[in-house]
């Protein structure tokens, strides 16, 4: 039900709104502030609908992780479209997550090996010890526009 109610706040307010929508909870929680960034986006009718829920749900999960494991307080948020692919980046000051522990709560979603190569995407995920941590996403979006398209 839950992917079925996503599916239509996305069709209804598009895939940024959302986004945005998704950091001003977490801010009004108070559990962390997320300052945000997001370039570019402004013909969203050329992604098609299950990409833009798969790249909302693995945001979502994104922020849930670090919240909830790495007990983040802060973090930066910058979404920035490029003409050959979308580019995330997401900083924050969480505790440093043991690696079998955040591999293991990330293939337990599906969130980032499933839905991100799916997308022929790549992460990297840079953990700094004891200053938080960096997770940069790539997606090139040449393929997935131009089969949207046809």
């Amino acid at each position: 039900m839950s992917h079925q109610l996503m599916s239509v706040i996305i069709r209804k307010y598009g895939l940024i709104n959302s986004i945005e929508h998704l950091i001003n909870g977490f801010n009004t929680s108070g559990k962390i502030h997320i300052e945000h960034l997001i370039y570019g986006f402004d013909d969203l009718s050329k992604y098609p609908e299950d990409f833009q829920l798969s790249f909302y749900h693995i945001v979502q999960k994104i922020f849930q992780n670090i919240i909830e494991h790495a007990k983040a307080t802060n973090a930066i948020f910058q979404l920035i479209e490029h003409p050959d692919s979308i580019n995330l980046c997401i900083e924050n000051n969480g505790k440093e997550i043991n690696s079998d522990i955040y591999d293991r709560n990330v293939k337990k979603v599906g969130l980032l090996p499933d839905r991100i190569d799916y997308y022929e995407g790549k992460i990297s995920i840079e953990r700094q010890h004891g200053e938080g941590m960096l997770i940069v996403i790539d997606i090139p979006t040449q393929h997935m526009i131009s089969l949207h398209l046809n």
